[in-house]
């Protein structure tokens, strides 16, 4: 039998009620609720998991050892980063920290940049000799990361890290049938691709403002930059230089240049962007012939003001003009005469910057 919920006699308001006259429910401490990624985070991982199950077949057995690997700079990459993961969740003061530091890995380093990273190599053969890897060897970077991804997830997304572990090769799976008994994953490389992981952390800066731009100025998927100059220092020249495959690829410039000077002059219709490590962008939006067809028209507009100018100045150079004409007209052509010199100032020098870059794009 429950106990009354209001007291046998008075009239008291509920919030001044004695505990005893409470229902005995409310008394009960409820479990939290368990910690689980956000819906977000579980879309992005979702749709990298099938990218990545459709990218390792023809599945080749191969032996988990990094010395018999060609890596490529992303493939690197994302293994220093993993160990850079796991330092961190074992540091981790609470469990929301812990939660918050995962996400954050697989939404920017797992599921954006190394899935982008890893196209060049699984689609683009003639990428792979600059970058020194080879197909096989990001497939089982891709295939054994995500099995150790999926060992991670697991506490927070047990359904769907259990579904897409059952899909992974075996070697990925080896020694468990079930994610959920699987040991927490072990660091990999102890430290030895810092210097080529610091190398792809200032490719992906200047990848994000390269990648900006073409969304600001609506760029097609299929469509290329004209021309991307670069301002860097010695050091980050040395670091872009090998890894120009992934820049052509993502971003797509017809031409891309690495400069240690002051850099160019800015270009028509160009943007600038900086990255934070002081990586400075020009970015050349408009084609060669879209240069010409302005040059015509700067000419075409150039001869109409000429000829303006040839008529106001017949009339000025007239002495009947300036003899019966009133003041206030003789005025109001001096001053168009002027406005016309003016914008024929402008217009000449404005051909002049464009006939320069079309000598220089030619």
């Amino acid at each position: 039998m429950h106990p009354p919920t209001t007291p046998p006699t008075g009239d008291y308001h509920p919030d001044a009620l004695d505990a005893r006259w409470r229902p005995w429910w409310e008394s009960l401490a409820l479990h939290a609720p368990a910690p689980t990624l956000s819906p977000d985070t579980l879309n992005h991982l979702w749709r990298a998991s099938k990218f990545v199950l459709m990218h390792i077949e023809p599945w080749q057995p191969h032996p988990w050892e990094l010395d018999a690997l060609r890596l490529a700079p992303a493939d690197r990459w994302i293994l220093h980063r993993f160990d850079a993961l796991l330092a961190s969740l074992s540091t981790a003061a609470t469990q929301a920290e812990r939660l918050a530091d995962l996400e954050r890995w697989l939404r920017r380093d797992w599921c954006t940049w190394y899935i982008e990273l890893s196209k060049p190599v699984l689609y683009e053969t003639e990428a792979l000799a600059p970058l020194g890897g080879e197909v096989a060897s990001s497939r089982a970077v891709l295939a054994h990361m995500t099995g150790w991804v999926m060992r991670l997830i697991a506490p927070y997304a047990p359904q769907l890290a259990e579904a897409i572990w059952q899909n992974l090769p075996a070697p990925c799976r080896a020694p468990w049938v079930s994610v959920l008994l699987a040991s927490s994953p072990s660091p990999v490389t102890t430290g030895r691709f810092d210097a080529s992981s610091r190398a792809v952390e200032l490719l992906i800066e200047v990848l994000s403002a390269l990648l900006a731009i073409r969304r600001d100025a609506g760029l097609g998927q299929l469509e290329h930059i004209p021309r991307v100059a670069t301002r860097v220092t010695e050091e980050q020249r040395a670091a872009l230089s090998g890894l120009l495959p992934y820049i052509h690829s993502i971003a797509r410039p017809r031409d891309l240049t690495l400069t240690t000077g002051e850099g160019e002059k800015e270009p028509p219709g160009a943007r600038r962007a900086e990255t934070p490590s002081g990586v400075g962008l020009v970015v050349e939006l408009v084609e060669l012939d879209a240069l010409e067809r302005d040059a015509a028209r700067l000419r075409r507009e150039l001869g109409e003001v000429e000829e303006a100018m040839g008529y106001v100045r017949a009339r000025l150079e007239n002495p009947l003009f300036l003899e019966r004409a009133p003041a206030d007209v003789v005025a109001n052509e001096r001053e168009r005469y002027s406005d016309l010199r003016d914008r024929q100032d402008a217009l000449q020098e404005e051909l002049e910057g464009v006939d320069a870059w079309i000598h220089a794009r030619a």
